[in-house]
């Protein structure tokens, strides 16, 4: 019995080497299978293809005409700018004009006054020119004609307003004497058109005396101006 119970001790750790001996090499079998799998599911970066790129073909050139630059309008102070650096000359028939003054008035003296005139535009602001001055002057007792021939300048001040100035050598149908008269003073011009105006003077008599063809030393002028 006791040697029957020593071999089946024998045969039973055996038995149990044999197990143990299965299940190691079991194990590092599938660690080992396990290894291989995790190896092959590693990306593996696909090789760049350093051959020559495939040729291509020649890049079409467009030629495109350069835009043009719109000119900017000109603006009002630009147009005035190049207005005062040119001006075109003005022909001379353009700076003539004509027209005059006259009055009338009536009281203890009636006044009748005719002064025709033809002028020159020396420049925009500056003219001059000549003129004759008929003279009536009448009451209930006499009367008296008096015809005159005189220069005169006018200057332009602002806009409209001007300065006048004007000598005058009258000649008396009825007495025959002659008498001079000096008469300054300013005006205003209206502008019906481009063209024609219309003019009001006050105008004072720098020598005014008994035997003047003027009643009054203070002179009120109308009149029409005409540009030829």
């Amino acid at each position: 019995m006791a040697l029957r119970k020593i071999r089946f001790t024998s045969w039973q750790a055996v038995f149990n080497l044999k197990t143990l001996a299965f299940l190691v090499i079991s194990c590092l079998f599938t660690a080992i299978n396990a290894q291989a799998q995790v190896q092959d599911s590693i990306y593996h970066k696909p090789s760049l293809n350093n051959g020559m790129p495939p040729g291509q073909g020649e890049v079409p050139v467009i030629i495109r005409e350069p835009e043009k630059q719109v000119k900017a309008p000109e603006t009002k102070e630009e147009v005035k700018t190049k207005t005062k650096e040119y001006k075109e000359p003005v022909p001379f028939k353009h700076r003539l004009f004509t027209g005059g003054g006259f009055g009338l008035s009536f009281g203890n003296f009636t006044n009748v006054q005719l002064a025709p005139v033809l002028g020159y535009k020396i420049t925009d602001w500056f003219a001059g020119g000549f003129g004759l001055t008929y003279i009536y002057i009448g009451d209930s007792f006499s009367s008296e004609n008096f015809l005159g021939k005189k220069v005169f300048l006018q200057g332009k001040i602002y806009k409209g307003v001007f300065a006048h100035l004007e000598y005058e050598r009258f000649s008396s149908f009825q007495e025959k004497y002659s008498v001079d008269a000096t008469l300054g003073g300013a005006g205003y011009r209206q502008m019906l058109s481009d063209k024609v105006g219309l003019d009001l003077m006050l105008l004072l008599n720098l020598n005014q005396n008994p035997h003047s063809a003027y009643s009054s030393s203070l002179i009120r002028r109308f009149g029409i101006y005409i540009q030829l």
